[in-house]
């Protein structure tokens, strides 16, 4: 089964994202009730939250889980499968890690809940992907 990168349906993704950034900062005000307008795309701190380590895993995933594959195929063969599953939970610890050392906030506490809290990522990013992603690539299979 082939798998296709269907370039509308990320950039849609990440307009989607972006959107989801936009109406939070203009949700909140700063000190003197102006809205808090963005000026970084990304910051550690979103990347310490849910939904910035969820956005950027499935991101990661979809532009690396194709070449990542044919990696896989080779150095291994035909046989060899590269368990998503897996890639997707070491990626979101990583990055929970990561950003917890950017803003100060990694603990050894911090990293034992970031294993439990990595697979609820996981579940979110991987839960992302089907319904954005799996949806289309079940209609190719059946008209290709």
């Amino acid at each position: 089964m082939k798998r296709i990168l269907n370039v509308p349906c990320i950039v849609c993704m990440v307009l989607l994202l972006f959107f989801a950034l936009a109406v939070t900062a203009f949700a909140a005000e700063g000190p003197t009730g102006d809205a808090i307008i963005p000026t970084d795309f990304l910051t550690w701190e979103y990347l310490g939250t849910m939904t910035g380590v969820v956005a950027v895993v499935v991101l990661i995933i979809q532009f690396t889980k194709a070449p990542l594959d044919i990696i896989v195929l080779k150095i291994f063969g035909k046989e060899a499968r590269l368990p998503t599953r897996l890639v997707v939970w070491i990626l979101s610890f990583i990055i929970l890690i990561v950003a917890a050392y950017f803003t100060g906030k990694l603990t050894i506490n911090y990293i034992v809940l970031s294993l439990f809290n990595a697979i609820i990522i996981a579940w979110t990013a991987m839960g992302a992907y089907e319904v954005t992603f799996a949806k289309i690539d079940a209609k190719k299979d059946k008209t290709g």
